[in-house]
């Protein structure tokens, strides 16, 4: 599975597919950092980068799951439960560097 994800949302040359990877890594970054300093606004904004950034063309159910789990972090994070919220992030974070 992890080879698909990488093959779908990695398209194109090898530079670009790695420089989707460092934006996306540097978006869980930042909603990681928010998390940590409890900033809902900062953790809203990078959540919107990364639902914008789902490609549902190429794994609908992929892109789905996702969405789902930013609308979790959402709700967790304006819920004052940025600990939660950080935990799902992390585990998707390490997911993504998992399937390059």
């Amino acid at each position: 599975m992890h080879k698909r994800v990488a093959e779908l949302y990695s398209r194109g040359p090898r530079a670009e597919r790695a420089k989707q990877l460092r934006r996306i890594t540097v978006m869980y970054d930042a909603a990681l950092n928010a998390c940590r300093s409890k900033d809902a606004e900062a953790l809203d904004s990078a959540l919107e980068i990364l639902k914008g950034a789902l490609d549902y063309s190429a794994w609908p159910e992929l892109a789905m799951n996702l969405n789902a789990h930013y609308d979790e972090c959402h709700a967790k994070g304006r819920e004052g439960r940025f600990a939660e919220a950080g935990r799902i992030l992390a585990s998707l974070r390490k997911a993504w560097l998992d399937a390059k």
